[in-house]
């Protein structure tokens, strides 16, 4: 079941503060799932023309699944660039987090460099690449750093008031995603925006996601609020 919540946004200019709450029924990232029950993320940030600062996280409903909290920049470099940097801190509510430990061989934060690139300007196909440099991605027994690397490929096409969604996503080496040179992420989604008024509107989206590595397969449904 889906649900849906309030959400804020103050705009000045070229500028605005936002907060957004998604609801989905499972938590599905990068070809793998994060919980086995529906999951809320609320999200807040500040947005320029070029430079988006959030804080996003993800609690799930059962009372002892995985939990997240992440710390984004972006930035628009070009009109066919982004680069950003993301905080991810996973969290353990039954234990001390330890948020001010960031020993490389010890902390729970990762650190995430990544960029996109739309190569094309008539073309919605655009390309990621995220590379995991510090933090939690270790080697369990030298624990030295994996350095996780991410490229995905993304085709967006709109079809009146829907737009539809492929994407294709794999790792070049053992780690984070893989034991080995692997794709790990397919899929195809349809989302829609429905607008309530000026203000308020509710993108709804779901996808089907195929990881051919693991052989697992999900539908993923998300209704947000911003």
């Amino acid at each position: 079941m889906i649900y849906s919540f309030t959400t804020i946004k103050a705009e000045k200019g070229d500028s605005c503060f936002y907060v957004q709450f998604d609801l989905a029924n499972r938590w599905i990232w990068r070809g793998a799932s994060y919980s086995e029950s529906p999951v809320i993320q609320p999200s807040f940030g500040y947005a320029t023309n070029k430079l988006n600062l959030s804080i996003w996280g993800s609690y799930p409903f059962e009372s002892k699944g995985y939990m997240e909290i992440d710390f984004t920049a972006e930035y628009q470099a070009f009109d066919f660039l982004n680069i950003g940097f993301t905080d991810y801190f996973a969290i353990n509510d039954s234990a001390s987090q330890g948020f001010f430990d960031f020993n490389r061989q010890t902390t729970m934060h990762l650190f995430d460099i990544y960029a996109v690139v739309n190569p094309f300007k008539k073309v919605p196909l655009s390309f990621m690449l995220s590379n995991w440099f510090y933090g939690a991605d270790r080697n369990d027994e030298t624990l030295e750093q994996n350095f996780s690397t991410y490229l995905e490929a993304r085709y967006d096409k709109e079809f009146g008031q829907y737009v539809a969604s492929a994407f294709s996503g794999m790792t070049f080496f053992n780690g984070f995603y893989a034991s080995k040179a692997a794709v790990v992420n397919l899929g195809i989604g349809l989302s829609h925006d429905i607008g309530i008024t000026e203000i308020f509107s509710l993108p709804t989206k779901v996808e089907f996601v195929l990881n051919p590595y693991t052989e697992n397969v999900f539908i993923n449904a998300i209704i947000s609020i911003k």
